[in-house]
């Protein structure tokens, strides 16, 4: 039986192993550093038809990148998840609707509107045109165009110079293929977020993630830079960035692709509240 919370097997236990089954012919699947001792020599003693149960049943509780996670955390002797996410947890138990705040004794909605205000005063969110280019681009977009790219993913989002404890720490790397398919699991397995799965389940946000710099986003880029910008909004970046790149020779559409920044997490993942430097 595979083991959620169990410190993962080391590779040289897998080889000890491996060694005692020379007629074994399949591959060690990335999960079984989480099963137990005994299900493994099952898995290597009948060549790879014998599997434990939750390993099997539809919807299994593991893909690489949360075993990956899970094997880091217990490297770095994680033994609770950061405090924000406990305090998510806690919430979403205790107040209904979601939106409500214990500190404030009102809340209202932002107000919505087609295009930016020529000069902001109020806070607004901009309503998503059907027309924009990027309306379609949704996780199975960014998985078939992401083949090729890599990324870190973090506990707490964006890293700040000053965290200390493991638990704010914890990163790993990651393809955004790869996390698609962790915030699946995440969904289907933990969609309530409770505390108690918090370290099986654990929560890592794939945030800063400048999709335009690989070969496929720099194609996809060069269609649609000019159509990203929302209605309203005067973006003097590409004519700086042309000035600045002219003056030293240097190709302006890669510092470009570096101003686009795309966020993504799994339910229960919280970006800590930030402000950008110079920015």
């Amino acid at each position: 039986m595979a083991s959620l919370l169990a410190a993962p097997l080391e590779q040289a236990e897998i080889d000890e192993l491996l060694s005692l089954f020379p007629d074994f012919t399949g591959q060690v699947p990335d999960e079984a550093r989480y099963w137990d001792k005994k299900d493994l020599e099952l898995f290597l003693g009948s060549n790879g038809q014998l599997r434990p149960k939750e390993s099997v049943r539809a919807g299994m509780a593991t893909c690489p990148l949360l075993s990956r996670a899970r094997q880091r955390l217990a490297e770095l002797k994680v033994g609770e998840a950061t405090a924000e996410y406990r305090s998510w947890c806690r919430h979403l138990l205790e107040r209904k609707p979601v939106h409500a705040l214990p500190s404030a004794a009102e809340c209202s909605p932002v107000q919505r509107v087609d295009r930016a205000p020529a000069v902001p005063k109020v806070p607004v969110v901009l309503q998503r045109s059907k027309d924009w280019c990027g309306a379609g681009w949704n996780l199975d977009f960014w998985k078939a165009h992401s083949q090729s790219m890599w990324w870190t993913c973090r506990a707490r989002s964006p890293v700040f110079e000053s965290d200390r404890k493991a638990a704010d720490c914890a990163d790993l790397e990651g393809a955004p293929a790869e996390y698609v398919d962790y915030a699946r699991v995440l969904q289907q397995m933990d969609p309530d977020c409770k505390e108690d799965n918090a370290m099986a389940f654990p929560r890592f946000c794939m945030g800063n993630w400048c999709p335009f710099i690989g070969p496929e986003g720099k194609r996809l880029l060069e269609r649609h830079w000019r159509e990203l910008t929302p209605a309203g909004v005067k973006d003097m970046s590409p004519r700086w960035i042309k000035l600045f790149t002219n003056i030293f020779n240097m190709e302006w559409s890669e510092f470009l692709a570096r101003f686009y920044k795309v966020a993504l997490g799994a339910p229960g993942c919280i970006s800590r509240l930030h402000v950008s430097n110079n920015g």
